[in-house]
């Protein structure tokens, strides 16, 4: 009597005589069971992530061509030491100078440790310094400028 059922619901909700729950349900005897667990873990604490080692490039030029690897290894976020001491005086004024305008336009920055010694560090590191007794901007002019080639005592 599938019309007739179709019928009576019809017209018992124009007429407002139906019950708002009259839907049939299964019902089911058996509980339903979650087989999720309820229960928390505690996390196991995770170190703390030490920050990447950074690896220094040390540096002894021979030509104004090592300029152009002194800046690669900048533009890869590497620190570089520069070591002048058996290079020429007027190749080592060249090639600081380049490193210097390198360091710029990078932000980083170029400080000298010793006579003959240069630290050219990318944007992500800085220098500290103890008991610092050298500008942090070389002067290279030609009468105040380190002799590179000699040693001095």
């Amino acid at each position: 009597m599938g019309w007739r059922d179709s019928w009576n619901r019809m017209v018992d909700s124009v007429s407002g005589n139906h019950d708002e729950y009259d839907d049939e349900y299964m019902d089911d005897d058996e509980e339903y069971e979650d087989d999720r667990v309820n229960y928390r873990t505690p996390a196991a604490a995770t170190p703390v992530q030490q920050s990447k080692a950074y690896r220094m490039i040390v540096v002894e030029p021979y030509t104004f061509g090592d300029s152009e690897k002194i800046a690669d290894h900048l533009k890869s976020y590497r620190p570089v030491v520069i070591n002048l001491e058996k290079t020429e005086d007027e190749i080592g004024r060249r090639l600081i100078d380049f490193v210097s305008g390198v360091t710029y336009a990078l932000e980083g920055h170029i400080e000298q440790v010793s006579n003959a010694i240069f630290l050219a560090v990318p944007n992500n590191m800085t220098v500290d310094t103890e008991n610092y007794t050298y500008t942090t901007t070389p002067n290279l002019s030609a009468d105040v400028a380190p002799t590179w080639g000699s040693r001095q005592q």
